[in-house]
């Protein structure tokens, strides 16, 4: 259950970081 969450964790924190680059790059 944790390695779960902490799975999930990095997925949305790679996805935001994802959508930071292409906002700036706009």
């Amino acid at each position: 259950l944790g390695q779960k969450l902490v799975v999930l964790f990095r997925n949305k924190k790679l996805h935001a970081l994802t959508i930071i680059r292409s906002i700036r790059e706009q």
